[in-house]
């Protein structure tokens, strides 16, 4: 595995550990949550042997949510906890999928939208009853999300 595709993969799982722990409510994290937190840490542990470089790919994930969270808290704060819940499980759950390596970064050209909505459609049971809000947030967010992870 070339250090591209292992750094697009470990920063990807950091994302999504970090989506989890500041945004999803105590229920999911406690539930199926842990579930996927503890993939996330397995997934960054098998990739990255040293201590210091774990941690740095676990900052890198910090911060990329962290410059996620005021669309996060704009778009969401109508929306009941239940829904929130179910958008970041749903946006964890299509990143853990995804297969975000160098030759499908190209192959998108570089494009997020288009790669989210790529992934959005490999995983469309993800969203199934969503409303068009929670559908537009899901999308917005995985959207950035491919951003975050283009530019790594």
């Amino acid at each position: 595995m070339s250090t591209i595709t292992t750094l697009t993969l470990t920063v990807g799982f950091a994302i999504i550990k970090h989506m989890l722990s500041d945004w999803a409510g105590d229920g999911v994290k406690s539930q199926i949550g842990q579930d996927l937190l503890d993939l996330c840490r397995d997934g960054i542990n098998d990739r990255v042997g040293n201590k210091s470089e774990r941690n740095q790919i676990d900052q890198m994930g910090e911060r990329i949510v962290a410059t996620m969270t005021p669309l996060w808290k704009e778009e969401s704060r109508t929306l009941p906890e239940n829904s929130k819940a179910a958008i970041v499980l749903a946006v964890a759950n299509t990143l853990a999928h995804a297969r975000i390596d160098p030759e499908s970064i190209i192959q998108h050209r570089l494009d997020a939208e288009r790669m989210a909505k790529n992934l959005a459609r490999e995983q469309k049971s993800e969203t199934v009853g969503f409303s068009r809000d929670e559908s537009a947030l899901y999308l917005q967010l995985l959207t950035e999300s491919c951003r975050q992870l283009i530019y790594v």
